[in-house]
């Protein structure tokens, strides 16, 4: 029963309940050129579900819904703005006092709810007029977000499809060996190559480099990445040709990166294996680009939340609360996810069906979540860290848990097996991270573009499969040599390029830097190397 007799009509309250769907709708059309619908429905009936539990124990206690509603949408605000403000004040001091602390921030945030809570309680007139303007300010906000949602879709549906049978196929005749062998396609994501990790981390992986030469693997010692992301550039490896050969016409002004997801999925490699008899199975990383795949045999990841879910809770009060992270721990999460990739990798082995396997580390990727031993490393420890510190130690358990894998499986097969182990990008410079979405790549220097497009790239076949790897070989022409080695396929080579896009808004503007990169090496086909040399290739790390 309402308090307020005299208004025997009042005012609807909706307000809570849109401001709880703003952020969630806001986040989307900001990302939906890399989000799903499909994402949406799970973090808006959480923060629907939330909001309603809120609203009813509020009305309970004001026998009021404006009220209630008043307080609820204060908390609403408050807990998933959070993150956003926290950002802000991290780095501004008072006198001294770093405003951005949890437990200078949580306290204000105590204060204003308590003296909001006091406020509503004593208030004696009718909340009609606030409560309007809340639900008119509320619809504002959320037909601003959902306007750029139609526009986007409808600048979208105005450019040709593109995706489909009219890409072609780029194997066209092959061979059928006696015996199929394993095949394991390894990425780590953002793996820098050996130059690079000298010039701009200080590191020198001559170690890890020299093992992989004792095991009998070839290191392409001036390989670089076709592409600067992930998106693009395992588009390109597992579909053995440049995406300029993607029929992108009408798209260069497209921000829509979701029009190359299904390049990563109903890609030419593992359609070619399946088609042979192999086994598909699915290693995915983080995020939404290789987290499943619905053409694998097998999906072997932790379970995980969509970006959009990540990057509403990590925006939110959850992370700051005392406790929150036995809860749900993104980070620790991720810690564990690596693990058990490692793990359940090291088991493929020992399958009686020969096996294709996928496997995409987020590793030396960020979030930086080990130390150099394998243990997990806390948040704040990480923070107080540099970026080069945090990307030296999580690369050396890349490399030990590497070694045990490769050691594994090199016992465990009972025919020597195909191992490609490859960073799909490097590092991002420092300039980038400052200012990622609208960094200009034409501007780069060439000291960035080397950091960004040097990987390591590394390759076991068995000794009497000779592909004819070279130094400067980069990801495009992995599966055309290893194919052209285990099925005869007879693939050409292609230039080994590399291009950049333009920013991050323009995944089909591309700019070619080879030049820029490839330095007095040149960058393109070298004389192929004998196999019987690979184990003292490049021994020294070059």
């Amino acid at each position: 029963m309402e308090t307020n007799t005299k208004n025997p009509s009042p005012t609807a309250v909706y307000h809570p309940f849109l401001l709880a769907l703003f952020p969630v709708l806001f986040l989307f059309a900001h990302n939906i050129d890399q989000s799903s619908f499909s994402d949406v429905p799970r973090p808006a009936l959480v923060v629907l579900g939330v909001t309603a539990l809120l609203f009813l124990a509020f009305r309970l206690i004001f026998r009021d819904a404006r009220k209630a509603g008043l307080i609820t949408s204060l908390l609403v605000i408050m807990s998933l703005s959070y993150g956003h403000i926290y950002s802000q004040l991290i780095d501004c001091r008072v006198g001294g006092i770093v405003l951005g602390r949890h437990r200078y921030m949580l306290g204000a945030c105590l204060l204003l709810v308590l003296a909001a809570f006091r406020w509503v309680r004593r208030r004696e007139k009718p909340l009609d007029n606030l409560t309007r303007i809340l639900n008119v300010v509320s619809l504002l906000l959320l037909l601003i977000s959902g306007g750029n949602l139609i526009f986007f879709i409808f600048r979208e549906r105005q450019r040709p499809a593109g995706i489909g049978n009219d890409w072609g196929e780029v194997i066209t005749r092959s061979e059928d060996p006696e015996q199929l062998r394993d095949i394991y396609y390894i990425i780590f994501d953002r793996y820098a190559g050996a130059d690079a990790l000298r010039e701009f981390y200080g590191y020198d992986n001559r170690d890890f480099l020299d093992y992989l030469a004792g095991k009998g693997f070839y290191v392409a010692g001036r390989s670089r990445a076709n592409y600067l992301n992930t998106t693009q550039s395992l588009s390109s490896a597992l579909n053995l040709r440049y995406l300029d050969d993607f029929p992108a016409r009408g798209r260069e002004d497209s921000r829509n990166w979701r029009v190359l997801y299904p390049l990563l999925e109903d890609y030419e490699v593992q359609r070619f294996l399946k088609g042979k008899g192999y086994r598909y199975l699915h290693f995915g990383g983080l995020n939404d680009t290789t987290r499943n795949n619905r053409f694998a045999d097998e999906n072997f990841n932790l379970t995980g939340i969509s970006d959009l879910s990540l990057m509403l809770y990590q925006s939110s009060i959850v992370p700051a609360l005392p406790g929150a992270g036995r809860l749900f721990s993104h980070r620790r999460q991720q810690w564990e996810r690596i693990r058990y990739q490692f793990r359940e990798l090291t088991r493929v082995a020992g399958r009686p069906e020969p096996t294709f396997t996928l496997a995409h580390f987020i590793l030396p990727h960020p979030p930086f979540v080990f130390e150099r031993d394998g243990s997990f490393l806390p948040e704040s420890e990480a923070d107080q860290r540099g970026k080069i510190e945090n990307y030296r130690n999580q690369l050396i358990y890349c490399n030990q848990e590497t070694r045990k894998l490769i050691d594994t499986i090199l016992a465990d097969s009972p025919l020597p097996p195909v191992i490609i182990i490859q960073g799909d990008e490097g590092p991002w410079p420092k300039r980038y991270e400052e200012n990622c979405n609208t960094f200009d790549w034409r501007e780069a220097t060439d000291a960035e573009l080397r950091e960004k497009f040097s990987i390591l790239n590394a390759y076991y076949l068995p000794a009497d499969k000779d592909p004819g790897f070279y130094p400067s070989i980069t990801p495009v022409n992995s599966f055309r040599l290893v194919f052209n080695a285990l099925f005869d396929t007879g693939l050409p080579l292609l230039p080994d390029k590399s291009y950049a896009v333009i920013d991050a808004q323009h995944p089909f503007r591309l700019i070619e830097v080879t030049g820029k990169i490839a330095g007095r090496d040149g960058g393109g086909l070298t004389e192929p190397e004998n196999s019987l040399t690979r184990a003292k290739e490049l021994s020294s790390g070059d």
